[in-house]
C-alpha cells in the first residue's frame, strides 16, 4: 500500500483526501514543519502539499523535500493560475500541479498510477 503525506491547513480538505485516497495509507499534516518531521520518521511514496501553507509555501517545502528525499514523488495543490508553476514542473521539482477546486477522481487516479 503506498504511503502519501498530505499537507494542508484545511481540515475538511484533509479529511476528503483521506477518504478519496483510501487505497493508500494517507498521513495528513497541517504544516511544513509537521511534514518534515513525518518524513524523517518513516518512508513515503509521495507528498501532496497545498501551495498556501504557512509560514512557508508549498514550493519551498517541496524544494526541501527534493533535496532530502530526491526520489519522493512531489505534487502541489493550488488555486493560483497553473502557469505560475510551469518552471517548477519543467525542472522536475513538482511532478504535477492539481488546481483547486480539486478534481478528486483525477487526483486519486494519479496517486494510484504512481506518477
Amino acid at each position: 500500500m503506498p504511503r502519501i503525506l498530505v499537507v494542508d491547513d484545511d481540515p475538511a480538505l484533509r479529511r476528503a483526501l483521506v477518504r478519496v485516497l483510501r487505497a493508500a495509507e494517507v498521513v495528513p499534516v497541517v504544516s511544513a514543519e509537521e511534514a518534515l518531521v513525518a518524513l524523517s520518521g518513516s518512508p513515503f511514496d509521495a507528498i501532496l502539499t497545498d501551495y498556501g501553507i504557512e509560514p512557508t509555501d508549498g514550493v519551498a517545502l517541496l524544494g526541501e523535500v527534493a533535496r532530502a528525499y530526491p526520489t519522493l514523488r512531489r505534487y502541489l495543490m493550488s488555486g493560483f493560475d497553473q502557469a505560475t508553476f510551469t518552471a517548477y514542473v519543467e525542472s522536475g521539482l513538482i511532478l504535477r500541479v492539481f488546481p483547486k477546486p480539486l478534481d478528486l477522481p483525477a487526483l486519486r487516479d494519479e496517486m494510484q498510477r504512481g506518477g
